[in-house]
């Protein structure tokens, strides 16, 4: 085994979901998905310690006789203000729960879309060198006082599936200022070591508030273009705290199929301290 291949797997370790400086391709780890072992922090560190395991109206009358002729004409006018109005009122409305709706469709998409079982056997195979074997889990899982849509996410390598070394919440949101467009805030887990395996469990796993803790800045916002979801951290929020890294960003890409991440952490400097230097991970969708 190369120097370099030794120190890649020591650099083994993401939600959208997820680091040791100077490390090669091998050393991804990603917010919404991917990583290596080792690399337990990663993109998402967000401050704190990190597991060791793992959208928001005049009609006037004319004066033609009498106070009588006048009122009524007020108040014909007064009738034609208030269709119109209503009309007004009634075509917003609808155009609001049409695009609501459209919204909310995204959101189900991208739930349902990081749901279930993806590995990077295929690109680790090809790519031996520059990529590991790493499964992602994602299963529904019950938290309303933290969201609606909540996901629970297990990462492990394919060699041990049964130690993961991340293990996250994705909470999947719609972006108020942004119609086409959904977020995905990652949570880590107060005590990850209970809820190894828990998308194999009979019922879903549950989660308190006070089971996670947000990572702030770490968001991933996926917006749909061309019958995919493409996007990532924005700005450089996503604290990171590995080697000499400041701070951490992620790309994202989600399908039907595929999804594909690729987290970098960046100094002070702007310039790549950790994190894949040949492109994103590669999780494929498997069969249940």
């Amino acid at each position: 085994m190369s120097i370099t291949h030794r120190t890649n797997i020591v650099c083994l370790l993401l939600i959208l979901t997820a680091h040791l400086s100077g490390c090669g391709a091998k050393n991804d780890a990603n917010i919404m998905s991917g990583g290596t072992p080792a690399q337990v922090g990663g993109a998402e560190q967000a401050g704190g310690a990190e597991q060791t395991g793992g959208a928001e109206q005049a009609g006037g009358a004319e004066q033609a006789g009498g106070a009588e002729q006048v009122g009524g004409a007020e108040q014909a006018g007064g009738a034609e203000q208030a269709g119109g109005a209503e009309q007004v009122g009634g075509a917003e409305q609808a155009g609001g729960a049409e695009q609501a709706d459209e919204t909310d469709e995204l959101v189900e998409r991208a739930y349902l879309w990081l749901t279930g079982r993806f590995d990077s056997v295929a690109q680790a195979q090809a790519r031996p060198d520059d990529y590991f074997e790493i499964q992602l889990l994602g299963c529904p899982a019950t938290a309303p006082e933290i969201g609606s849509k909540v996901l629970y996410i297990e990462q492990a390598a394919m060699s041990s599936l049964g130690e993961p070394y991340r293990q996250r919440l994705y909470v999947i949101t719609r972006s108020a200022e942004e119609q086409d467009t959904v977020i995905s805030s990652v949570y880590t887990l107060t005590a990850p070591t209970a809820s190894v395996g828990a998308c194999s469990r009979d019922e879903a796993p549950s989660f308190s508030a006070s089971d996670a803790t947000l990572k702030s800045g770490c968001e991933v916002y996926l917006t749909w273009e061309e019958g995919r979801f493409v996007g990532g951290t924005r700005g450089s929020d996503c604290n990171s705290s590995l080697g000499d890294a400041v701070y951490a960003t992620s790309e994202i890409t989600l399908e039907e199929e595929l999804l594909t991440s690729w987290d970098r952490g960046f100094t002070a400097l702007n310039t790549q301290a950790w994190g894949a230097t040949e492109g994103a991970y590669e999780f494929v969708r498997q069969a249940d």
